[in-house]
Formats: structure tokens, sequence, C-alpha cells
């Protein structure tokens, strides 16, 4: 049968169709409100919901509403219908949605939706507005029968409450609440906070309430096998499907029923990337995981080199230092790296006014590597001015700082992690060839999750994300909340709410966190929120700005598995959802102690000179040095001893205080309202 097709047009409307070209939903929500823009997506609802749709394709969703001035035909829109629209982006009650709709075309009817993806109410946020969701095991507090325009509350088996939104008109008026819990699927909208509207009442299936305690984690990643390990909260029968592509070609059965599983994917390639899913069955019912990429390791040696451009401090050391600790040492290793090429050079960077570098890479070009490179077309480019012999492509990425600005530089020698990142580029690039292919190329929110989540470094699990694609707020959270012992975090700028949230409970719950941030003034800060909660937050004042994006989980505590967050992701709404980004977190206790060293350099710069020991300050160890009995004294008066941290020679930080070892510490004082001391004890 011929698809099916209407169209609907605003006969007066004198822009044409070239003023506001088709894109992607996602690429769309990231245009100022009021733009005008094309989008093709696949209906999730049809009137049960009132005068609105939704429509989502690969990149995201959106909301249509016929406002004043929208051609007619939206109420005629089913579910399952493909949609060409173009409007006016406007947001009503917080909700982003395109009105008025001013051209609407039916291209086909009666198409599969979306896949809902499993989220937790953590995580209703912007990326996911308006998209196919699904929640597992969810139980209503209300009982009785549905009502119209009501607002009911619902629970997750996390804990967590939500709200769902019955419309006028909705099918499930009158029908009666489910007494146990269901599986929800339906449409994540806004009217203020979020909120999740179903279609009827097959939305509302049971459930069995068997969901996957926590994520589906790579045991070992070696180069011939992956080694998997997952949790269920019922005994369930489970396989995996696996393959180098989407359709997961490959399947292996787990025999038995248990609820701690575990799966060896053998025979496989080399520093190769595996879409995986693991899907269990308890009485009927199946559970999917989401897909995840996971590499295998590759046979480079695996080595990885951390360069600061600014001084580091020795003093924290526990027994490794940084390959570099000024920018001629990390500038010389970038540089060496280029001519040191032999087939290929990818570059994606925010902007270049270095001319050596450029020189560099012309030199790299004339020998016969083939070099192609993306910039960011806002930014100013001086160094790619005139005539070029290798391919250019202005693109959306963010920008970066080298001498003076305080950074970090990270080498990977990884045929795995080139691989990711060359995906990645060819992504943006549009082409595996030498050009780039301007139809084909992805920006931002229009980019895939095609890349590996978790790599094998040196033997080093090492985890790589990219945003938009990646949904990496919630996943950020949750490995702050991993800490055992401290957190130190080094950013430019941060306005992420739900990561403020994170560091400020890991606070609350008597964590070591200490913070320092460039940007505290800029709209939408969260450095006076955290400053008011009590965690001690240092405004980055001298010269130079502060561009790290860092964050160090139990770095002081190198037996409890520390990580290292960092990349070029601000922890802003924008690198989340608009910008082109990086995240790289490293689970390795020597990597996490030299970015510890550079944290406290920058710290200890940070502290006036009356906050240090010594004369005229109101913070005195004593005796010092001593035989390992001490008292720290705040304005002459003893401190309690919860307020006082101490670090031995290689960063580690102590727990007993009763029991020092002889040799050099250096022990801080937080005040409640987050002035710190500092100061170097001798035990004798």
């Amino acid at each position: 049968m011929t698809p099916h097709k209407q169209l609907f047009t605003l006969g007066i409307l004198l822009l044409g169709s070239s003023a506001y070209a088709q894109t992607w939903i996602g690429m769309a929500r990231a245009q100022q409100e009021g733009e005008l823009v094309s989008v093709k997506g696949i209906a999730l609802n049809g009137p049960e919901l009132g005068p609105i749709r939704y429509i989502q394709d690969e990149t995201g969703a959106i909301a249509l509403y016929p406002g004043a001035g929208s051609v007619p035909g939206l109420e005629l829109v089913k579910e399952g219908d493909e949609v060409l629209v173009s409007g006016a982006l406007d947001t009503y009650q917080g909700l982003l949605e395109m009105s008025p709709v001013l051209s609407l075309e039916i291209l086909s009817t009666g198409n599969p939706l979306p896949e809902p993806q499993t989220i937790f109410p953590a995580g209703f946020n912007e990326q996911r507005e308006s998209e196919h969701i699904r929640l597992q095991c969810v139980a209503f507090e209300n009982s009785g029968s549905f009502e119209a325009d009501q607002t009911y509350t619902l629970e997750h088996y996390d804990g967590i409450g939500f709200n769902l939104y019955i419309p006028e008109g909705h099918p499930l008026v009158g029908q009666e609440i489910p007494e146990q819990p269901v599986e929800l699927s339906g449409i994540l909208s806004r009217f203020n906070g979020y909120r999740v509207l179903v279609r009827d009442i097959d939305d509302l299936a049971a459930s069995p309430c068997l969901y996957f305690e926590g994520e589906i984690l790579p045991a070992a990643l070696e180069t011939g096998s992956i080694s998997l390990n997952w949790e269920t909260n019922k005994p369930c029968s489970c396989r995996v499907l696996y393959g180098t592509e989407t359709s997961l070609e490959n399947e292996l059965d787990i025999p038995g029923q248990f609820t701690s599983h575990s799966a060896v994917l053998e025979n496989l390639t080399p520093a190769t990337a595996y879409y995986l899913r693991a899907q269990c069955h308890s009485n009927g019912f199946e559970l999917a995981s989401p897909v995840r990429i996971y590499s295998t390791a590759s046979n480079s040696p695996g080595q990885i080199e951390v360069y600061f451009n600014q001084s580091t401090d020795p003093v924290f050391s526990s027994g490794t230092f940084p390959s570099g600790n000024s920018w001629p040492e990390a500038e010389a290793a970038i540089l060496e790296r280029i001519d040191q090429a032999a087939y290929t050079i990818d570059v994606a960077v925010y902007n270049a006014n270095l001319d050596h570098w450029i020189d560099a890479l012309v030199d790299a070009h004339e020998r016969g590597v083939q070099v192609r490179y993306i910039f960011e077309d806002q930014a100013s480019n001086s160094a790619l001015s005139g005539s070029l012999p290798f391919p250019i492509l202005e693109g959306n990425t963010t920008e970066s700082g080298l001498e003076d600005d305080f950074n970090n530089v990270l080498i990977f020698q990884d045929q795995a992690m080139a691989k990711a990142y060359r995906t990645e580029f060819e992504e943006m690039w549009g082409s595996s060839g030498p050009q780039p292919d301007l139809a084909k190329a992805r920006f931002g929110p229009a980019k895939l999750d095609n890349t590996p989540s978790f790599l094998s470094i040196g033997g080093r699990i090492v985890e790589l994300y990219f945003t938009p694609s990646d949904r990496i707020v919630p996943l950020l959270a949750e490995r702050l909340h991993s800490a055992d012992h401290d957190v130190q975090f080094g950013l430019f700028i941060l306005t992420m709410d739900e990561l403020s949230a994170a560091l400020k409970d890991l606070w609350f719950e008597g964590l070591d966190v200490r913070g320092i941030i460039e940007e505290r003034y800029i709209s939408g800060s969260d450095f006076d929120f955290l400053l008011g909660q009590g965690v001690p937050v240092q405004e980055h004042e001298p010269y130079g700005l502060f561009h790290h994006k860092y964050a160090l989980v139990d770095a002081a505590a190198p037996d409890s598995n520390p990580m290292v967050i960092t990349g070029s992701y601000n922890w802003t709404n924008t690198a989340t959802t608009a910008n082109d980004e990086n995240v790289i977190i490293l689970h390795d206790a020597d990597i996490a102690n030299q970015f510890l060293q550079e944290f406290e350099a920058r710290w200890s710069e940070l502290v006036s000179v009356g906050e240090l020991e010594g004369e005229g300050s109101p913070f005195r160890i004593f005796p010092n040095p001593n035989s390992g009995e001490f008292w720290v004294e705040y304005r002459g008066i003893p401190v309690d001893d919860g307020l006082v941290r101490i670090w031995d020679s290689g960063g580690r930080l102590v727990g007993e205080f009763d029991s020092l070892a002889p040799g050099l510490y250096v022990v801080s004082l937080i005040l409640p309202g987050g002035q710190v001391f500092l100061g170097k004890m001798v035990v004798e």
C-alpha cells in the first residue's frame, strides 16, 4: 500500500521553505526561542492528549502546539504518523514547543514508535524532554478511578516519586487506577516541573518488578574477550546480545536462575567496539538493558601521559609525578606527536592562533600524512587564514586555552582510544575519507551514541563519553556519589544543578569536599549555593583563566578506586545539550594522584597569606615539630578533630591521627563557613 500523504501550509507565508531548512530535532532544540525551524519525526501520540502532539527522531523530541497563526491539520496527526513540520520555537510553562505551526505534511502513517528508553525519575531532564520513555516497577499512591484534568503521584522502585497527568477527554478517565506496580510507558512532558503523559491502558502494563540493580559493568576488557557482571533484584535467566553493529547479530545464553550474573564474550577482535544488551527472563516477563558500547583492549602499550601547563605541588605525590608541569613541556609533547605521525592526523579544536602548530600540520601533509581539521565556526582562527593544503571544516566545538590559562593535556598511546575518537571525528566530518561530506556531517544534538563507553588502556578501565549524544549528567552524578572519602573539583564554570546537588550531598555525608571555580558571578553559577551549604569552594582570581574541567574521586584514598573525571566538558546546560564535548573518566590511583598535585598547588595559591600557619595567623599547629601528639588551635582555642584533615607526603588522607609515623604532613582546618587554613607539620 502506498503511504498516505497530507499537506497543510500557510498560504501567506513570505519566508519560503529555504528560510528554515530541515534539521534534526536535537539541533532545533538548541536554537533560541523565536527561531523558525523545520523538523521531521514520528508522532508519539494522537488526540488522546488534546491538541498537542509530540514527535521524535533519533536525536530528540519536541512538542507541537497549534497556537495562534498555526495552519490546520495538527488535529489529524495520529500516533505513528511521520510528519514534516515547520514553526517557531516557544516555551510554555517550561516545555519547549513549536508554536505556531506554520506548515505541516503527513509523510506516512502506521510507523513503529521509537523504542522507549528506560530511565529513572532522577533522569528527567531537558535532554529527555518530550521523548518516549519507560519506567519500570512504579506504583500509584492513589486509588479509585482516573479523573479528568488530574495529576497523580507514582513512586519508582528506587523510592523517588513523580507525577502523571490525565487531561480532559483521556481514554483512562473512569477506569480503575492499578493497585499493583506497573511498567509505565509514556511521554516525558513538562508543566513547570516534569510530568509523564500516557496514551491509554496499554501504557500501564503489569510489572513483576524485575529490574537491574545498577549498571552492567565490565569486569575485564581483554584483546579477545569482554567479561561482564550485573545484578537483578530477583532470580532470572539471562542472555547477552552483542555485535559490531546495532543489529546485535550474536547471542550468548546464560543458563540458570540467578540474581548475580556474569558473562564472558570470547573470540572477539582487538580494539573493536561491540554493542551489548542483556536480556533477562522470569515468569514470562522479559527485562532488557539499554544498549551500551564496550571496546576490547588493543595490543598497544597503553601509556597515558598527563601534562599540566602550570606548576604542581610534589609534596602531595604518592611516588608518581605528571609527565610535565609547564606549557613548554606540554606543547613539545603535542608537536612531537604531530612530527611522528606517519599516516593520519585528525584535529578538532575550538580555535587556532598558533602559526607554528599549523606549520607542523602542513609539514605532515607534505610528507604524505592525511590531515583533517575541524574548528569552531564562531571563533577567531587567525592561524587558519590563507591557503591551506589540507581540508578544514567549520563545526561546533568548544573553547580551550594554552599558555596562560590553567589546563591539562592527556596523551593516550592506545589504538582503541584513537579509534573511538576517530569515530566521533568522522561523524562530524561526515565521511571516512580525506574530504568532508557536508550533507552527512553531524554536530551537537544531531550526533549518535556510537562510541564505546568503556575501554581498557594499559590495564586501566577508562570511560569515554561525548556530549550531547551521551546523557552525561546522571552518569557524572552517579560517579561522584561513588566517593567514599574525598572529592576535589576544579572547574571553569558550574551551573548544572544536579551536579552541584551531588557535591553538596557528599559534603553533608561527611566527605572531604573542596573545589575551585573560575566563574563565580556568571548567570546561573552554583558557586554561592555551594558556599552557602558550607562546601569549601574557592573562587579563582589570579591572572589566567582556571580553564580546567576535572573532578577527583577518592584521590587521597588510593585503596578506594580513585578516579579522575576530565575532558573539555564544562558543567553547564549548554555543554550538556548543544556543544560537542568529550568526557574521560580514568580509574587509576596514580593519575588521580597527579591531578591531586595540581589541585593542591592551585588551592594553596588561593589561600591568603593570613590564612597560612605562621606569624599572625589565627591557625596554629602545636607543638610543631612533634612526636605524634599535637593539637590544632583557631584563635587560641583548640578545635574539634572533625574539622581537621591530615595528608601524608604521598598525598594520602590520614584516618587515624594518634598513630602518625615520622615524616612530613599537610594539615588543613576547614571551618563550617568554608574558610580553609593550611599548614605543614613534622612528626619526628
